[in-house]
């Protein structure tokens, strides 16, 4: 007698056993292991985590835009022959982790339709900030539009973590927590814009850990 599955179902085992001759061998796929499913939380933490380790390998080969009293961007390591394929590589697949998140996720998440938008515009934020860092060095113009952008990203990752924190997701604890860092990196950000003191790099890594992690504590609802 073929043995039911827990909620009511027959395995593809018994199902092929029942449908076959008797006699006749049928190989079946083996079945893909629980880290192969992707989810919409793993495409965007696997793009957030590239992000971070190609940023952990430019600061390895170029460690003076972070221990410079002066600190530049991270953006300095787009222009930098030594690094420019690990920012490429960095922002392109955290651009496509949030694309492939945004189209993968699930019916019953709160405001579905407006945080498939979000997730959109992050992803084309993080490839305009990529491809107008290449040559933002080059004239006043590139810098500017690439100042713009990277500042457009950065509004709009405010933006998107305060309406996660204060509207879609005030009672999670781990984005209360991360709202805290995140808002001490926009302060340093603020700070370095108004010339009161130079920590850019700074500013920009610890806002970013803390915004991966916030948008991650809510895709986990």
């Amino acid at each position: 007698m073929t043995k039911l599955r827990a909620g009511g179902g027959i395995g593809i085992h018994a199902t092929l056993k029942m449908l076959c001759p008797k006699g006749l061998r049928v190989r079946v796929p083996p079945r893909a292991p629980e880290f192969m499913k992707l989810t919409h939380k793993n495409y965007f933490v696997y793009g957030q985590l590239a992000l971070g380790l190609s940023l952990l390998m430019c600061l390895i080969i170029i460690p003076k835009y972070f221990f410079s009293l002066d600190q530049g961007g991270v953006s300095n390591y787009g222009t930098d022959d030594r690094t420019r394929t690990f920012f490429t590589i960095g922002f392109g697949l955290a651009a496509l982790g949030s694309l492939l998140a945004a189209r993968f996720l699930p019916l019953n998440l709160n405001k579905r339709l407006f945080s498939r938008v979000m997730l959109i515009i992050l992803a084309t934020g993080y490839l305009a900030v990529l491809l107008t860092t290449y040559s933002y060095k080059v004239n006043d113009f590139y810098r500017v539009l690439h100042e713009r952008t990277a500042i457009g990203l950065f509004v709009f990752m405010l933006i998107f973590a305060l309406w996660l924190r204060f509207f879609v997701a005030r009672q999670n604890q781990g984005v209360k927590k991360w709202f805290w860092l995140f808002g001490a990196g926009i302060v340093l950000a603020g700070l370095t814009i108004f010339g009161i003191i130079q920590l850019l790099f700074t500013a920009q890594i610890l806002s970013g850990v803390a915004f991966a992690f916030i948008l991650n504590n809510y895709l986990k609802i």
